[in-house]
């Protein structure tokens, strides 16, 4: 019985072993990169939300190369990540020693992101429709100014809608023939209805891929609108950031307030009496 014991407890510790070194962990901190970078995360790994991740991806990425120029910033998407892992990348940078040489900036969190997408069919139409909601997160790194990685801001609720009406051909093509019976040109539609069955497609196309296109387009244009007034506030946190996205120099406003407002220059002396 003692040795089945030990052969027990050998297999246990074996298994725990393979456990964890068959787990590696989901952030990059292994990898070091060649310029600074910026990552978007979508948590929960889901599919369907790949698009905005995408979407707003490239929108960074525009603003980045906008404000230092093409490959300064690298911006990075990953939907695999949860906020530990990109807390995880910022306090593991392989280039965190080095101040001069690139490092994690930090990145935009889209959390709780949901998408309802159906197609209400009626009689002579289809109305198809999508709906995507999200939240983001801000996070700021070491390179931005904070010690540990912080979240330094967070929008509202965004939520884009998608709709698109489409007339349904087989219908369609019916009505034209009860109101024209004695029409060849009506028959003729008739036929190509009959032909096509009911499930034909309509005109426009009504889709899932055109409503959610729609849908993401407006969350991203709402976060972007958002993440620029944001930059505008007097939100100082968000400065280095906004900075480095080119934003708080288009808005007009100072990285750092004056150290002491007493310092300031004093007004110019009155002119003496003559």
């Amino acid at each position: 019985m003692k040795h089945f014991g030990s052969t027990g407890a050998a297999i246990m510790t074996a298994l725990i072993l393979l456990m964890s070194v068959g787990t590696p962990a989901r952030a990059d901190n292994e990898l070091a990169a060649a310029a600074p970078t910026f990552y978007v995360i979508v948590p929960g790994n889901d599919a369907s939300v790949s698009t905005l991740a995408h979407k707003v991806a490239d929108r960074v990425q525009a603003l980045f190369n906008k404000a230092g120029g093409p490959g300064t910033v690298w911006v990075v998407p990953r939907l695999s990540w949860g906020p530990n892992d990109l807390g995880d990348q910022c306090l593991n940078d392989p280039g965190l020693e080095n101040s001069k040489g690139p490092q994690i900036l930090g990145g935009l969190i889209l959390e709780s992101t949901n998408t309802y997408t159906a197609t209400d069919g009626f009689i002579i139409w289809e109305h198809g429709w999508t709906k995507v909601s999200s939240n983001a997160q801000l996070v700021s790194c070491k390179a931005a100014g904070f010690k540990k990685p912080t979240i330094t801001w967070i929008s509202d609720d965004l939520t884009g809608y998608g709709s698109r009406n489409g007339l349904r051909l087989e219908t369609t093509f019916a009505g034209i023939l009860a109101a024209n019976p004695h029409s060849s040109v009506a028959v003729d539609y008739a036929s190509i209805g009959l032909a096509i069955g009911s499930n034909a497609s309509t005109l426009p196309t009504v889709n899932d891929a055109t409503t959610s296109l729609d849908a993401v387009d407006r969350v991203v244009n709402d976060l972007f609108a958002e993440l620029a007034a944001g930059c505008a506030s007097t939100n100082l946190s968000m400065q280095p950031m906004c900075a480095k996205l080119g934003l708080a120099a288009a808005a007009g406003v100072p990285l750092a307030p004056p150290a002491n407002p007493s310092s300031a220059s004093p007004p110019p002396a009155s002119p003496p009496p003559r």
